[in-house]
């Protein structure tokens, strides 16, 4: 059996309106889905991705990785503490820490059968909009980096030059050139297009405390700008360093694991 897969891309935050907005809510759809014939299709094989955003004035706000559990239960209302309990023990939870913080992280869950059938979700996603700041669709400037390309002193040099554009665009975040880049906390969660206006509307203020971190946007750049700093005056020291000392064992592992950290200011660690 064949499937015929549509999906429209580049429509984040096209409709924004207040938790407590519902007619707000059914507009902003009503203008989201007016290229659809409704009466057309069936709705429950057409799905949706209904975000919260939580987000304070100069600052970037992420999930705190404790409060995960919390955060899905709430989404998850429908579903036992168990349920969920074993839905963040198996393959189908994924958690993704910010800059390689512990504290500081989302997650990816691909919900089982019987809590799609509580709940009516298909997919969860939580995460930071700063990442906003450096993501692309296709390779460029902020690709992922393989340690193997330090072994080649044209690509190692090219890496260099690119952490300075990297620094220059987190100095302009952090203000001190311009407008100071804020950050929210996002949670998605995927369900079926018929049930898009009553999908994740109900957070409990409560939990703000136990699933949220919040970080002054200046603090946050300046901290991404030295770990880049850092790891440019490895690397630059290991391109001057004769090639008999770039080949040694020690310096291939420090070239790794200093990739590894730039790697990880813009993926996840496990990418």
């Amino acid at each position: 059996m064949r499937t015929l897969s549509t999906k429209s891309v580049a429509v984040k935050g096209a409709s924004i309106h207040r938790l407590d907005d519902l007619p707000g809510a059914q507009s902003a759809l009503d203008e989201m889905l007016d290229h659809l014939d409704l009466h057309a299709i069936n709705d429950e094989n057409w799905f949706i991705d209904v975000g919260l955003e939580i987000g304070k004035p100069d600052h970037v706000v992420t999930w705190f990785a404790d409060g995960h559990e919390l955060l899905l239960q709430n989404v998850l209302s429908q579903s036992s503490h168990q349920a969920v309990a074993n839905l963040m023990k198996s393959k189908k939870f994924k958690t993704d820490h910010m800059a390689l913080l512990k504290d500081c992280a989302g997650f990816r869950a691909e919900t089982t059968a019987r809590i799609r059938d509580n709940d009516h979700v298909n997919y969860i996603c939580a995460y930071c909009t700063e990442k906003n700041v450096h993501y692309q669709r296709h390779p460029g400037l902020y690709r992922y980096r393989r340690a193997d390309e330090l072994q080649i002193p044209e690509k190692h040099k090219k890496i260099i030059d690119d952490l300075n554009t990297m620094s220059e665009t987190l100095v302009e975040c952090s203000g001190t050139q311009g407008t100071l880049q804020t950050g929210s906390a996002r949670l998605e969660v995927r369900v079926p297009l018929r049930r898009a206006i009553t999908a994740n509307r109900f957070f409990d203020e409560r939990l703000l405390e136990l699933t949220v971190v919040s970080i002054p946007a200046k603090t946050w750049w300046t901290f991404k700008y030295y770990r880049l700093a850092a790891v440019r005056m490895v690397l630059r020291s290991l391109l001057d360093a004769p090639g008999t000392l770039r080949t040694h064992p020690s310096s291939l592992a420090l070239g790794a694991a200093t990739i590894w950290v730039m790697n990880g200011c813009y993926y996840r660690p496990g990418e």
